[in-house]
């Protein structure tokens, strides 16, 4: 069974819907960061959308359709990319709970044992990062940390260079996202972004949503640095599942549409619990679950994503049939100034649950 598009209006059509009050909070955001700095914003009410964006020009604060903009989503790929294993399970071409060497055709170090599941849940015991990259990171190629780990790299460490902690504990683990997304595309003998094609992005119409960013044009955002300089993407090579791929808001809210139809069994499949962190965070597949300490607040399903150049958050409450998109060009390297943008995300999700279209 395929993934379907439960769309009933498509984004775009509806009014804003974003209050006076959201509006300003996000122009008092917005004017935190450098000039050209935008965000992109969709929330998600009763399974309704509607659209909000603005852009700073000099210091004055305007609002801008872009909807249609696209940004590098950062982490919040490793969202989509679970979404891939999930229906790879549908599809039975795989269980999570498989080790993944036997489908990549290799031994992997010392025996080690890696299954679908642990890579999605970050359980696996990989590093976050392939080893050599923060170097490369802060002295190589700070611009493109990623672009010299090739296939070549991945399966060079996999076979010789594999160090593996203890899986009874999460740890967030980017090269295991990679991983994950490189084994899927091995087991459907395609590249990833023919994967992401076939299994999610032609079955729910994501029409702008790809790994090839060439495809894009005029309607891709380019990504700024904490001086609002305009920097170059990221080249995520062997690892583009975990943090490679280019969308809109329009699509994304297209995708939490899916998450709230009961039809889709491989999103509902994502959406399982696999990993508790504490009382208040587990883990699902791709998605991190969270408990508010409120009593008075809903469980809800997040994840962020930030390069360089850019910082997301993807939030909803599928029991609500509600959600929140932020896309934004703003660098994720700001450490103190970058929780606004976070806050913002949390509190215009917050709205979602208390409003009624």
């Amino acid at each position: 069974m395929k993934l379907s598009s439960q769309m009933t209006e498509r984004p775009g059509d509806l009014e804003t819907g974003f209050s006076s009050d959201e509006i300003n909070k996000t122009h008092a955001v917005l004017s935190k960061f450098p000039t050209g700095s935008q965000v992109s914003l969709a929330k998600v009410i009763d399974g309704r959308p509607y659209f909000y964006g603005a852009i700073n020009r000099d210091g004055d604060i305007d609002s801008i359709d872009n909807a249609h903009h696209i940004f590098d989503i950062g982490s919040v790929a490793k969202v989509l990319t679970s979404a891939l294993l999930a229906q790879s399970v549908v599809e039975g071409k795989l269980c999570l709970d498989d080790d993944i060497a036997p489908y990549l055709g290799i031994a992997l170090r010392g025996d080690a044992k890696i299954s679908f599941r642990q890579l999605s849940n970050h359980t696996s015991g990989l590093p976050r990062l392939p080893p050599g990259l923060v170097w490369n990171a802060l002295f190589k190629n700070s611009d493109n940390p990623y672009k010299d780990f090739d296939e070549s790299s991945l399966l060079n460490y996999l076979q010789h260079q594999l160090k593996q902690k203890k899986t009874d504990k999460s740890r967030y683990s980017n090269l295991g996202a990679g991983l994950l997304g490189y084994t899927l595309s091995r087991i459907n003998q395609c590249s990833f972004e023919a994967l992401l094609q076939k299994e999610l992005c032609g079955p729910l119409e994501l029409n702008s949503t790809t790994t090839d960013r060439t495809k894009l044009g005029e309607q891709l955002v380019i990504g700024q640095d904490k001086k609002g300089k305009q920097i170059p993407f990221w080249d995520t090579a062997s690892l583009t599942g975990a943090g490679g791929i280019y969308s809109n808001v329009t699509d994304l809210t297209t995708f939490l549409l899916a998450n709230f139809a009961p039809s889709n069994k491989a999103l509902q499949i994502q959406q399982q619990l696999t990993h508790e962190i504490n009382k208040q965070v587990s883990v699902a597949l791709g998605w991190l679950f969270i408990r508010p300490l409120s009593e008075s607040s809903q469980p809800f399903y997040w994840h962020s994503g930030g390069t360089s150049g850019f910082s997301s958050h993807l939030l909803m409450n599928s029991e609500t049939k509600s959600g929140l998109v932020l896309l934004s060009n703003i660098s994720s390297m700001y450490l103190l100034k970058g929780r606004h943008l976070e806050n913002l995300a949390f509190s215009l999700f917050k709205n979602t649950q208390t409003a009624r279209s």
